[in-house]
């Protein structure tokens, strides 16, 4: 059985449960766990890993609130436990909004005008 609790928070015994979401393996050594949450329970830990691992086998964008491709590795640890399960729509390019363009474009509009606005919506 494998236990990732060396390369970050230790489980201890008020929650010696933990299911991770992790950009890279955590072997790696990199700082990059995006999500991690700890449990009492071992059922209720296997069963939110086995909700995300669902969520990413389906491909969904969103699970928990976390953009989904951008996670390659979800981690379920504990003292009985030692589970991995690697993202298959795993995908590091950066995931861009056009939400967030308008919305920059709406305060460029209000700060410098009508102009400003069609300048950077591009029209």
């Amino acid at each position: 059985m494998i236990h990732f609790s060396q390369y970050r928070w230790p489980i201890g015994p008020d929650y010696p449960y933990k299911v991770e979401l992790w950009c890279s393996h955590p072997c790696k050594g990199e700082d990059d766990c995006m999500s991690r949450d700890r449990y009492v329970d071992r059922d209720k830990a296997l069963a939110d890993f086995n909700m995300v691992k669902e969520a990413m086998e389906r491909g969904d964008a969103r699970c928990c609130g976390t953009l989904l491709r951008n996670i390659e590795w979800l981690i379920a640890d504990g003292h009985d436990l030692g589970l991995e399960f690697r993202n298959p729509n795993y995908n590091p390019e950066p995931y861009y909004d056009d939400g967030w363009a308008e919305e920059i474009a709406h305060q460029a509009g209000m700060g410098m005008g009508v102009d400003a606005y069609n300048d950077y919506m591009g029209y």
